[in-house]
């Protein structure tokens, strides 16, 4: 079991119902982790589903046009963009 240290400082709360506070602690005691990096681990799950599910979204026209307006190259079979050593 990994064990970090946290400074009070560094630590404030947040309300949750009793019943989530009850699952969150059982998860992160399931997994062997603090509350602190259970709560972390989820808010990164999540937003990294979210990056995901915008890009399946995300037409061949909107990936064409995002890049352009970055400047990079898209090649024509909608694939990666190419190498950056232009």
């Amino acid at each position: 079991m990994r064990h970090t240290i946290i400074h009070m400082t560094d630590m404030t709360t947040i309300k949750v119902r009793r019943s989530t506070r009850a699952r969150v602690s059982e998860l992160a005691g399931e997994r062997g982790v603090t509350q602190s990096e259970l709560l972390d681990q989820l808010l990164d799950h999540e937003a990294e589903r979210e990056f995901w599910v915008g890009l399946s979204r995300l037409t061949p026209e909107a990936y064409r046009a995002a890049l352009a307006e970055d400047d990079d190259h898209v090649d024509m079979g909608f694939g990666l963009e190419d190498s950056p050593t232009r």
